[in-house]
């Protein structure tokens, strides 16, 4: 900022009192481990033999003094910067003859503030205030100039970042300057895939020691699939059309990361209702990033290699899991009857809430490139066969529905063979099975970058996932283990060609239908409650029928791709398709 150096100096520490608060909490924090592990020691006394006999009312009695401390403290140095006013008094007194009182009452007079003088040998007086919340005049009268430039290039978007900078349209980028906002983005992608890991193996475990049924650890995950649906469509889909990518991706990111700090109380109290919260937030917040996500992997570039971006960037996700699954499942939470190791794990928690902090404020910095809908509209009025018709309706919004539908399936029987799969198999073997499902991404991206289409490749990724799903339920033992593996493969490539197949040609509803197919990932909401009651009445085996139906639903979209001319006219790769820049 411009401002005196010994004004700067006064700010920092104003707000530098706040340490103090940092270091009380992490005093509490320390405590409360020792009340999480005494407090579940009550509840589960019969599988915590290795916990110390540590009394729970004396670790509670410090916690709660702790958090009383810290919210004192807080209160204190929010107050800080309104001392100004006593402390220019106290400094008259001690250091200016006269009468003080006299001199502060002249600036009363002026509404309580020291009049800034514009004389050589007076130089004007900053207020705390006014360094708060006023921006330099010269910095007023730059944003100034430039303010229709902006306003043309945000098509009526707010746009947030830092410098209030004119970000790149997306859709000008051609192949070398979309490189490194997708690498950017792409570690989004990463932690969400990191996130899912330790959370879905937690799941198990707190199921485990708190002694949930299988109806109500279903309902544990069924709270995450339920953020998904909420998230997209209440707060993604208006802040993405609103104030563009950088802002949702925020959004996101800070929600997200409440869902996960929201572990540390599930885990010291031991309650269940906290953990579904904890689980619903994070879903919450994940939906929100993947609206964004996957639609600034589609556009950002030319649109020629849509569906290979979203691959890879979904190779990252999915590599973000299995390094979590492995993390969790041999070293977080490798006895999963301890309860010492599901406290310990609000630790993983709370670094995935800092990662989230931090790429927040990375997002905010940087002015990542954005798109205005008349961009979007222009885009698709460059293909001729995004203006047909399928009986009656316009052939970019049957495409879009019969992804949506493709997109929910897909994601339902994926859901339901990766909890089979998960509970019925060793660990190493679901880590073959991420690895396999990582590997299925991967070559999609290469097959389709070197000579097969994308609907042709997911047509195949669709017959692959019906046969061994069908095979997986015929077959037991290591047979049917590796059936389940080569699902997996099968399975990798569907979620991103979906996802950039159902975005052409939506024009100025690209945001929109982005939220509508975020959503759609819910799809493992209700259906592993209808695959356990038939496994309860007909066995694991037939179970997989539910999977096989599902995943025959979802084959209507490459079927409607790939035998109807309009539709294949319409999302086929066209080679250089982006705006050039005017």
């Amino acid at each position: 900022m411009r401002m005196p150096t010994r004004e700067k100096i006064i700010l920092v520490v104003t707000f530098g009192v706040a340490i103090c608060v940092i270091g009380v909490d992490i005093i509490r924090i320390a405590f409360l481990e020792g009340t999480a592990t005494a407090r579940l020691r009550d509840l589960h006394t019969s599988k915590v033999e290795e916990i110390p006999n540590d009394d729970y009312t004396w670790f509670a009695a410090i916690s709660f003094m702790l958090s009383a401390v810290e919210v004192n403290i807080t209160i204190i140095c929010a107050c800080v910067p309104s001392m100004k006013p006593l402390a220019t008094r106290l400094r008259l007194v001690l250091v200016q003859p006269g009468d003080p009182w006299k001199e502060c009452s002249s600036q009363d007079a002026h509404g309580g503030r020291n009049v800034p003088t514009t004389a050589r040998d007076e130089p004007a007086t900053v207020e705390m205030m006014d360094i708060l919340t006023h921006r330099i005049a010269s910095q007023v009268e730059t944003e100034e100039a430039d303010t229709t430039d902006a306003e043309e290039a945000r098509g009526g978007m707010t746009f947030i970042n830092l410098l209030n900078a004119k970000p790149a349209n997306m859709l000008k980028l051609n192949k070398r300057e979309s490189f490194a906002p997708n690498a950017l983005v792409s570690t989004i992608f990463f932690l969400w895939g990191f996130a899912y890991g330790p959370l879905s193996v937690l799941n198990k475990r707190f199921a485990t020691v708190t002694n949930l049924t299988q109806w109500q650890s279903l309902g544990l995950h069924g709270a995450f699939d339920g953020g998904y649906l909420l998230g997209p469509l209440l707060v993604g889909r208006f802040v993405l059309k609103k104030f563009g990518c950088a802002a949702t991706f925020i959004t996101g990111l800070y929600i997200y990361g409440c869902g996960t700090l929201l572990f540390w109380p599930a885990g010291v109290l031991g309650s269940t209702a906290i953990f579904v919260v904890s689980n619903l937030i994070v879903g919450f917040g994940l939906g929100i990033l993947e609206t964004t996500a996957n639609m600034f992997m589609a556009l950002c570039g030319p649109l020629e290699y849509s569906e290979i971006r979203l691959c890879v960037a979904q190779a990252f996700e999915a590599t973000g899991g299995l390094s979590a699954q492995l993390l969790s499942t041999r070293v977080l939470f490798k006895n999963e009857h301890s309860v010492t190791q599901v406290v310990s794990g609000q630790w993983t928690f709370f670094v995935l809430a800092s990662c989230d902090v931090i790429l927040a404020v990375v997002f905010y910095y940087l002015p990542i490139p954005e798109v205005p809908d008349d961009d979007l509209d222009e885009v698709c009025a460059l293909r001729p066969a995004n203006s047909a018709k399928v009986c009656g309706l316009p052939i970019t919004f049957v495409t879009l529905v019969l992804g949506v539908w493709s997109q929910y399936f897909y994601v339902a029987g994926q859901e339901l063979h990766a909890l089979s799969y998960s509970s019925d198999v060793p660990s190493e073997y679901t880590s073959i099975g991420t690895a396999a499902f990582i590997g299925g991404r991967l070559l999609a991206a290469v097959v389709i970058w070197l000579f097969l289409k994308p609907r042709w490749t997911l047509l195949v990724s669709y017959a692959g996932m019906i046969i061994f799903s069908i095979l997986r339920m015929n077959t037991t033992g290591m047979a049917a283990t590796a059936m389940g593996a080569v699902l997996w493969a099968f399975e990798g490539a569907a979620f991103p060609i979906i996802y950039g197949i159902a975005l052409r040609g939506t024009g100025r509803h690209t945001k929109t239908a982005s939220a509508f197919l975020a959503a759609a990932i819910s799809g493992g909401l209700f259906f592993p409650f209808i695959k356990y009651t038939v496994r309860l009445s007909r066995g694991g085996e037939y179970s997989y029928c539910v999977v096989v139906a599902v995943f025959c639903a979802g084959a209507i979209f490459p079927l409607y791709l790939n035998l109807l001319p309009k539709a294949r006219r319409q999302v086929d790769p066209i080679k250089g398709e982006y705006l050039r820049p005017r």
